[in-house]
């Protein structure tokens, strides 16, 4: 590929941060679902990249899921810290249609789904407990055994229900289920244990709001039901067992659309999000008397019921989390806490400082702890999408043999057919890069050796540079796996396995796209490379970028410049705006887009025939950070 002038002149500088975050909005990675699992310890992300396991705290990727496993989704969840993954397509990229749940056992290792469900409707939402699987529609709820294998049992009427709004009990005791009534702001709930034994009981109806229920929420007991209505302003709590009004909390005045509702494990307080980037938290019930919603001056002046209490603690999520369309809470343990021994010995212990996590679709990870005196912090802002992103071979394939034979494969034939077979042209066809098994690994191998030219090479030049990248594949495999065995204090003919490995874990930077590869090597006379120029790839580490970048400001230079192009637009744009987010007031962003001209290369169908081009247009990004001036 050569590309032509990959600044084009003519193209203006804008200045204007907004633009680069209008790009962000519609250039990164989707997030379609969050949802948390009973035990509140874990996360599940639906993306248009696939499906994604997160621990809560501390932050960290357990399971990953690509694209072309479970294709793009809608909804995705977890039974509860199981390896039973649930999953409903969606997106641009679905693999299966909007009305197929899918089942995904983690423990049988295998790229496929443990078990498939299709209905006859497009599925809105699903909930699973260790005993059934409720699958949601538009006007019916469908009942289900599992998990040994899906047994439809019962099939229910509800109200217009466009959300998908469901609640399952975790509990085994409780097979407690909440969906909306046929009637205007109700509820109604069932349980399950009666239904499997063929009961007809009717159900229980909650009269709620006057308005539409917009979100419900169970504690962990199944004894008491949250609900709030689209207007937004008031929480209601009901005794599941009695349909009795507990409590009534009041969120605000103003209307607002509710991301979510979440009870603490303990049952004592109750989290609320909304559209206006807050968090409320109220108690609910507490041995700590300074835990009171005490009266407001609201109250007082009686524009607000009595009966209404206000949130304890209420915070804003971090200012880079603005306008997002879904927030997910979880309650979870942070900090050092006594042992088990010790809170036996002190049974009246109080634990007075707690935490709660904010999920929000744009990647964000918000941490804050609060007190029974009202006060509350910002532990952690992070974004959890960076998790699990660094390409780096050995940290992402160490767990599958045929993976690493890929990779390695990957590097040298990569690089063998720049150097010695097409030594002035660049080319990569991925599908031959990735090979999907190790004995396609091993055949393919064999081809570069010994029958790309359909003759004999092994005694050759190109055989002996063939043998040599093999080598250095082999070593840096080894080293990986077994460090001692190949280490730099080896003397003599040990020490060229040492080299051989350090080679091989450098050859990963050569995995660029063509027209990266090319931006990196062409740049034009009039904007030479510099040790400020950063150029972003789609195997770019964000987080190793980052910290390069802060280094490179924290010596003293001026500014750096980002460079993407094509498939990498996206990452450069995310990767300035965390750095800007990082140095808040201390940097600023100066963008320059546009177009650049390619031509590429087409693989001939036959050796003896010529290669063939294709001129195209494609999207870059120069992206300078500098510090400001004071």
């Amino acid at each position: 590929m050569r590309p032509v002038d990959p600044l084009n002149r003519s193209v203006q500088y804008s200045f204007i941060v907004e633009y680069i975050e209008y790009i962000t909005d519609n250039v990164m990675k989707k997030v379609y679902g969050i949802s948390v699992n009973s035990e509140q310890n874990m996360f599940a992300v639906a993306t248009e990249d696939g499906f994604r396991i997160f621990q809560c705290n501390p932050l960290h990727q357990l399971i990953r899921l690509d694209k072309r496993i479970v294709g793009s989704l809608r909804i995705g969840k977890v039974l509860g810290c199981s390896n039973f993954f649930g999953m409903v397509s969606g997106g641009f990229c679905p693999k299966y249609a909007e009305n197929v749940v899918m089942i995904w056992n983690d423990e049988r290792k295998k790229d496929d789904f443990y078990m498939e469900y299709t209905g006859t409707s497009p599925i809105l939402n699903f909930q699973m407990s260790k005993t059934r699987m409720v699958l949601v529609g538009m006007k019916k709820i469908h009942v289900f055994n599992f998990p040994q294998e899906l047994v439809p049992i019962k099939t229910i009427e509800t109200g217009m229900n466009i959300h998908g709004l469901c609640e399952l009990s975790s509990d085994p005791n409780m097979e407690l289920l909440i969906y909306p009534g046929h009637q205007k702001g109700t509820v109604q709930c069932i349980n399950l244990r009666d239904v499997a034994r063929h009961a007809t009981l009717a159900p229980t109806l909650i009269s709620a709001h006057q308005t539409d229920v917009a979100q419900i929420a169970l504690n962990s007991t199944a004894t008491l039901l949250a609900t709030g209505s689209t207007k937004g302003t008031v929480i209601r709590i009901f005794d599941t067992k009695t349909a009795e009004l507990i409590r009534e909390f009041r969120r605000g005045a103003d209307p607002v659309t509710l991301h979510c509702l979440r009870f603490s494990p303990c049952s004592s307080f109750l989290a609320v999000a909304s559209d206006k980037d807050t968090v409320h938290i109220f108690a609910v019930k507490s041995n700590d008397p300074t835990w009171t919603n005490r009266k407001t001056l609201w109250q007082q002046v009686g524009l607000v019921s009595e009966d209404a209490d206000r949130a304890r603690i209420q915070f804003k999520l971090s200012k880079a989390t603005q306008n997002v369309a879904l927030t997910e809470l979880a309650f979870i343990k942070y900090g050092n806490e006594a042992n088990t021994a010790e809170l036996n010995a002190k049974s009246r212990f109080i634990l007075r400082s707690h935490a709660i996590v904010a999920i929000c679709d744009d990647g964000s990870y918000n941490l804050f702890t609060f007190s029974s005196d009202g006060t509350f912090d910002l532990i952690r802002d992070e974004y959890y999408l960076d998790w699990g992103d660094d390409e780096h071979f050995f940290k992402q394939c160490s767990e599958s043999f045929d993976a690493i034979a890929s990779y390695l494969y990957g590097s040298f034939f990569f690089v063998s057919n720049i150097f010695v077979f097409y030594p002035m042209r660049f080319y990569v066809n991925y599908d031959k890069v990735f090979p999907s098994t190790s004995y396609q690994c091993v055949t393919k191998i064999a081809e570069v050796l010994c029958l790309r030219r359909k003759k004999s090479a092994l005694f050759n030049f190109q055989s002996l540079i063939s043998v040599i990248l093999l080598l250095i594949c082999t070593c840096t495999y080894v080293r990986a796996f077994v460090p001692k065995l190949i280490d730099r204090n080896k003397q003599g003919f040990l020490g060229v396995f040492w080299k051989c490995a350090r080679i091989g874990e450098r050859l990963r930077m050569a995995h660029f796209d063509e027209v990266e590869y090319e931006l990196r090597k062409n740049l034009p006379p009039h904007f030479p490379k510099a040790k400020n120029d950063i150029y972003i790839t789609r195997h770019t580490s964000i987080v190793a970028q980052k910290a390069r970048i802060i280094k490179l400001l924290d010596e003293k230079m001026n500014e750096v410049i980002l460079h993407g192009l094509g498939a990498a637009v996206s990452r450069t744009i995310n990767v300035a705006l965390q750095i800007q987010r990082k140095l808040v007031d201390t940097v600023k962003l100066d963008v320059r887009t546009g177009t650049v001209k390619v031509t590429d290369s087409l693989f001939p169908l036959k050796d003896e025939m010529d290669f063939k081009t294709r001129n195209r247009l494609i999207s870059a990004v120069h992206i300078r950070i500098s510090r400001r001036t004071i």
